[in-house]
């Protein structure tokens, strides 16, 4: 899996010449998706086909760039990653009898199912500066996650989480001697650094549809923990 840098923010600034850097991005996170989806009949009012799944996910990464604030940085290293999805699905017949589903439930619907797919990356994670007047500001990203269209498991991670912004002073950084570094713990607990939900609520509701009504209930729990490294070259 591949990942490369964005073009910095604020294109057009004078570049720190002075302040050639090296930014390390690394983690983990894991979270738990459940969800139980039901569909009754509108006649009878009876639960009668029901969607079951209860999965884990979990992803480890480390992305590194070099550059100097205002201009564009370069991948320093390459990158590594890895993630995957794990769980069960069950489907059965909720509140009827197995032979009772009614005649347009598909063919398969009874069906356990444990699944562990790997988790693909869309797209590359992302370094940019964003200039101050005392401050460098670094903006980091991972790209997106997901599982494969054929895949068994369906929990999507929230990469949208798996980011942070952090203000470094200039003056500190312009104080480090050549291969000195500055770190700092990011993550889902560190809420300066980010607006983080780790607890989501998936619910949806839809309109009653060819004589059924579904509802869900949903809840998605991510977290994740990391360093935002920053050397002096």
């Amino acid at each position: 899996m591949a990942a490369v840098a964005a073009l910095a923010a604020g294109a057009g600034a004078a570049p720190t010449t002075a302040l050639r850097l090296q930014v390390t991005f690394s983690g983990t996170a894991q979270g738990t998706f459940t969800d139980v989806e039901r569909w009754t009949s509108l006649s009878t009012n009876q639960c009668v086909l029901r969607r079951s799944r209860n999965e884990t996910v979990a992803v480890s990464w480390s992305y590194s760039w070099r550059g100097i604030p205002g201009s564009r940085p370069t991948q320093a290293a390459a990158p590594t990653s890895k993630g995957d999805v794990a769980g069960t699905e069950v489907r059965d017949s909720c509140d009827v009898a197995p032979d009772e589903l009614p005649a347009d439930a598909p063919a398969d619907w009874l069906r356990s199912v444990t699944c562990d797919d790997p988790l693909e990356e869309s797209g590359a994670a992302t370094l940019a500066f964003l200039q101050r007047p005392a401050q460098t500001v670094v903006q980091v990203a991972s790209p997106e996650l997901a599982v494969s269209p054929d895949a068994q498991c369906t929990a999507e991670p929230r990469t949208d989480q798996l980011r942070a912004s952090v203000p470094f002073s200039l003056s500190a950084l312009k104080r480090l001697r050549p291969g000195a570094s500055l770190s700092v713990a990011v993550g889902s607990a560190v809420t300066r650094f980010g607006a983080y939900v780790p607890r989501f609520n998936c619910m949806h509701a839809a309109k009653p549809y060819d004589g059924y009504r579904s509802y869900d209930d949903c809840l998605d729990l991510l977290t994740w923990s990391g360093t935002l490294r920053v050397t002096r070259l």
